[in-house]
């Protein structure tokens, strides 16, 4: 029975075109997709029968201890089939590509060799891998198969007649182990094991992605296995595109940038009702659809507006609109799932009503705002991403240009702000907002159409190595939005624009703190003043750093409804503040500003590796905090440590500390200490040398160690003793490097 806000379509799937009920309606072709989907069925049932044979239809039994797998999704392909699947996504699924088989699993623990991988050893997961690799090399009992490692090739070769060779390692540095893919390499085979990256290893290379596609094709088998989210946060300036989509994109599969550790509810069953096709038509039409199916419904959204079948995605998108529930929602819900991938996948498409949850952040746009056409030259001196002072409406698309010679140099559109991705974190089981709220899109010479049912800020991305100096972004449909950069926009203008219909402002400096808030908590804050309070906040900063180039981008601060890791968190690209701290930032409250907070995440963004890594990167990173509160916001001079443990440091009560034994805090003591001796300037002096050539690493050293040599060469002190009371991590022949500069040995008073 169809729903009731869908009475103007004919209900079901097949053939035929809606009937308008309603004179002012539209009328909206009804889905055609029941027929194709039923006749698909007998063939997947059979992949299903082969895959699964003589495997416990429970086949985990053991609790990942590293949250290695994501989930797969599976689009509008004839051959895409969930094969083990339950409250935590889809795990395993087929496919097709051209002749060939694919089987798709979701998580490096499935196929890697074992170091920290508890699947392969399952019984019943190594069968479902023989039944797998079986199926994909056409039924064969005698295979030729070259699979990603020997852990993986031990199990298939265990009771069959498979015979399994390992392609060698073609490239191995940093976080790339390339194993060869090569067209001369695979040729002669009967089915290739690849697993795309291991945590952060990456170990197959983009350029090997076409030979893959053609062996397929061409009638080969596949198994393929890797982790988005772990290619997300470690590997993805490797490529445009997690390799393992790009793959299997056209083939119906793709991974979800998610982690989850509990597998052992995942179910081997067939579900005719849950194959792509056939769900998808149930839920255009309006048929009910178990709970626990809406969330495979999100992919379908994306691949049907793919496939042009847009009075569908029209059709689904006025459910969705109806049936999403109310914020806070919990992340296990079915429809909050779909209502949350769709809002964060789907792009470029109108959407009938905006997404529901918009209003409750970043915030909607008033019906009476207008849409205009811009024309914004953007400075691309300034790397990364550059406001454009245009906000997209929640729901609506928008047309953005650049020039033909623009084209294809690496410009990115970015949708709406970094906020943290929700439903990659397994710990939070209510989400207060939208989980995802932002999409990037690679600028082309044609026009892009973008747009998402959230919304958001419009920013253009500009790669470090973008090879002009200026270009100019033509935008259609967008509503103006309030953006003050110092020294460039008047207070005046800035005011002018906070009621244009933008529910943000971006208020800072182009090259110093950027700070994205509520376009109503802007109106009471002086935009001036504000950046006039922060620039020697982020200059006290950079002075500590001591980078040898003035940096060309700013510090993006956000401040969020929910942030997802800890308290606060930073990256290169954005920090994410608590959004109580938006009064602190604009300078509306006094007295119970967390100066703290602010110094500590910036100072991750001014961290290299000499100074982070280990229990070492929240220790160090306070060195900014505290030099930025006692010289900026106290007054304190080169010695002291306003702001954090006010008065002189007591070092006689810090003798018998150890690092081992000291918490976070503890361990910051042992620097406070040479602060009180040495001073700020030294610390200063110390951090300007991992930049110099007169202190060359190789003799110099670097992280730890380079410490404890620079600090004692620039201080003309050997502070080995005092770091050796401390118990401090440093190399047995560091001491000994630094004897031999015939230093003054250093302890603390009283030491």
């Amino acid at each position: 029975m169809a729903a009731p806000w869908l009475v103007w379509m004919v209900a079901g799937c097949g053939g035929g075109t809606g009937v308008t009920t309603d004179p002012g309606t539209t009328a909206i072709p009804a889905p055609t997709c029941a027929g194709e989907a039923d006749a698909a069925l007998p063939e997947l049932q059979a992949t299903f029968d082969a895959v699964t044979a003589g495997v416990d239809p429970a086949p985990i039994r053991v609790v990942l201890d590293d949250g290695g797998n994501g989930s797969l999704q599976l689009g509008l392909h004839p051959g895409a089939l969930a094969v083990l699947s339950g409250d935590t996504g889809v795990h395993v699924a087929t496919t097709t590509i051209g002749k060939g088989r694919v089987v798709a699993f979701s998580g490096q623990d499935f196929l890697s060799s074992g170091d920290r991988s508890t699947l392969l050893g399952e019984p019943d997961v190594a069968q479902l891998l023989r039944n797998a690799a079986s199926w994909a090399g056409g039924g064969g009992d005698s295979l030729s198969v070259l699979a990603d490692n020997d852990a993986v090739g031990a199990v298939l070769t265990q009771g069959t007649g498979h015979s399994v060779q390992i392609p060698p390692v073609v490239e191995s540095a940093g976080l790339r182990q390339i194993l060869d893919w090569s067209r001369s390499s695979i040729r002669g085979h009967d089915v290739l094991v690849v697993q795309i990256n291991e945590w952060g290893t990456l170990k197959v290379d983009d350029g090997d992605l076409p030979a893959l596609h053609d062996f397929v094709a061409d009638g080969g088998g596949l198994l393929i296995a890797g982790a988005a989210l772990h290619w997300s946060w470690w590997l993805s300036d490797q490529g445009p595109a997690y390799p393992g989509d790009a793959l299997l994109a056209e083939a119906g599969i793709t991974w979800t940038r998610s982690l989850q550790s509990d597998l052992t509810g995942a179910r081997l069953a067939f579900d005719s009702a849950a194959t792509p096709e056939v769900l998808w038509c149930a839920y255009v039409s309006g048929d009910p659809v178990a709970a626990a199916l809406q969330p495979r419904v999100a992919p379908l959204f994306v691949d049907a507006h793919a496939r042009g079948r847009d009075a569908e995605v029209q059709a689904g998108l006025a459910r969705l609109v109806a049936e999403a529930p109310h914020l806070p929602a919990a992340a296990d819900r079915g429809s909050a799932k779909l209502a949350a991938d769709v809002g964060a996948e789907l792009h470029g498409v109108a959407w009938p009503a905006p997404h529901p949850w918009a209003v409750d952040f970043p915030g909607s746009v008033p019906d009476a705002a207008g849409r205009v056409a811009m024309s914004v030259r953007v400075d691309t001196t300034m790397v990364r991403s550059r406001p454009l002072g245009a906000y997209a409406a929640p729901g609506d698309r928008v047309t953005v240009t650049v020039p033909p010679e623009h084209a294809e140099m690496g410009l990115v559109l970015r949708v709406g702000d970094r906020y943290d991705d929700l439903r990659a974190i397994e710990s939070i089981d209510t989400w207060n907002r939208a989980p995802r709220l932002y999409s990037t899109h690679p600028l082309t010479a044609a026009p892009l159409t973008v747009g998402t049912g959230m919304g958001g800020v419009l920013y253009l991305e500009v790669p470090d190595d973008f090879a002009a100096n200026n270009v100019t972004v033509e935008l259609e449909g967008v509503v103006p939005m309030a953006v003050f950069v110092q020294g460039q926009t008047t207070a005046a203008a800035f005011a002018g624009l906070l009621d244009a219909g933008a529910p943000r402002a971006i208020v800072g400096a182009a090259d110093g703190i950027q700070m994205v808030v509520a376009a109503e908590a802007a109106k009471g804050a002086d935009p001036e003043e504000v950046t006039a309070f922060w620039g020697p906040f982020y200059d006290s900063h950079a002075d500590l750093a001591q980078e040898p180039a003035p940096r060309t981008y700013a510090s993006h601060w956000l401040f969020d409804p929910q942030v997802g890791f800890g308290y606060a968190n930073a990256t290169p690209a954005r920090i994410d503040f608590p959004e109580l701290a938006t009064g602190w930032a604009l300078r509306t409250e006094t007295g119970n500003e967390d100066w703290w907070l602010f110094g500590h995440e910036m100072g991750h963004q001014f961290q290299t590796s000499d100074w982070s890594g280990g229990d070492v990167t929240e220790v160090c990173v306070n060195l900014w905090s505290m030099v930025t509160l006692n010289g900026v916001i106290y007054g304190g001079g080169d010695h002291e440590m306003l702001g954090h443990r006010t008065g002189p440091v007591d070092h006689a009560a810090l003798l018998g500390s150890t690092w081992g034994q000291a918490d976070l805090f503890g361990k910051l003591e042992l620097y406070r200490q040479l602060v009180d001796v040495f001073g700020w300037e030294t610390v200063r002096q110390v951090m300007a040398s991992y930049y110099d050539d007169a202190y060359p690493r190789s003799e110099y050293g670097s992280f730890m160690d380079g410490f404890a040599l620079r600090f004692s060469a620039i201080s003309g002190h050997d502070i080995t003793p005092f770091l050796a009371a401390w118990d401090y991590p440093m190399s047995a022949e560091t001491p000994g490097t630094v004897q031999s500069w015939a230093l003054p040995e250093w302890l603390p008073p009283g030491w």
